[in-house]
């Protein structure tokens, strides 16, 4: 269990899951807008995970694909409400090793291009929506 899921004081919403994944990772939706990849055992601040927003993902062999949706404060005035929505101009892709426990971040998607093809993987690989997945 992530740790940070014990301080949840109820229990999933109706939408939330988990889904396991290549190398001991699983894709957890707690909220709609607190979607990661993440191990399923043994996650701390040092572990490689994806953060949120995951919206769409695919595997090929020992690696994750995601892409994120990137997110911002509601309200970046008010020091009160720290609620984050979504930021529409904010797309990055992101490669988890899952065997190396290493992640490629923020990447473009040329820059996602030449990474899939520097470590062999289809470069046409298609991210399926977290609902589909």
């Amino acid at each position: 269990m992530l740790s940070f899921l014990a301080n949840i004081p109820f229990g999933p919403g109706a939408q939330d899951f988990a889904k396991s994944l290549e190398g001991g990772y699983k894709l957890y939706r707690m909220s709609e807008n607190n979607v990661i990849i993440a191990p399923e055992v043994g996650w701390n601040k040092d572990a490689a995970f994806i953060p949120e927003k995951v919206i769409r993902l695919n595997e090929s062999n020992e690696f994750v694909i995601a892409e994120r949706q990137g997110l911002k404060r509601r309200s970046p005035n008010d020091s009160t409400d720290a609620y984050q929505i979504l930021d529409p101009t904010v797309i990055d892709y992101w490669i988890l090793d899952t065997h190396k426990k290493l992640v490629f971040k923020t990447l473009t998607k040329q820059q996602l291009i030449t990474k899939l093809d520097s470590l062999k993987l289809p470069k046409d690989l298609k991210l399926i929506d977290i609902y589909k997945y």
